[in-house]
């Protein structure tokens, strides 16, 4: 079955419920619950990873282009099996002054904590920034970004 025109980056299956099913795509996140006979679309935004919690939550990371300042869409949670999202607010890294790019987002998840790398890139350079994130209070809360 096709579900998107755009390959897929990003697939995961809740270990909690094998027939839920994740994937990522530059068109954003599609679920299915009947482990991938029918899908639909959760999140708009393009995702480039998907983790698991273990607990019932699931985290997928998105690109796209964002101003200088908090991180609002980099990183969405959803605590209820994917049905809905709330974006994570990240803390601006002060040495991004810039509008960037956030070319790829990846994430792990262990316990309680929730580690976060995000590629930037500004529109006038060749040049990237990469910001670390951890959380180790599931997401919760985030200090400002490890260099």
């Amino acid at each position: 079955m096709r579900f998107t025109n755009e390959p897929v980056c990003a697939l995961g299956v809740d270990p909690t419920d094998s027939g839920r099913v994740f994937a990522g795509s530059a068109e954003g996140l599609f679920a299915s619950t009947d482990s991938g006979a029918s899908w639909n679309k959760v999140l708009n935004s393009p995702v480039t990873s998907i983790a698991f919690d273990g607990r019932g939550s699931v985290y997928a990371g998105m690109s796209g282009d964002y101003p200088a300042g908090p991180r609002e869409n980099v990183l969405a949670r959803s605590s209820d099996g994917g049905r809905t999202w709330t974006n994570v607010i990240l803390p601006p890294n002060p040495d991004i002054t810039f509008r960037a790019q956030a070319n790829w987002v990846s994430l792990v998840v262990g316990g309680d904590t929730v580690a976060l790398a995000v590629s930037y890139q500004p529109p006038t350079s060749d040049l990237s920034q990469l910001d670390f994130y951890r959380s180790t209070v599931a997401g919760c809360t985030w200090p400002q970004p490890l260099y």
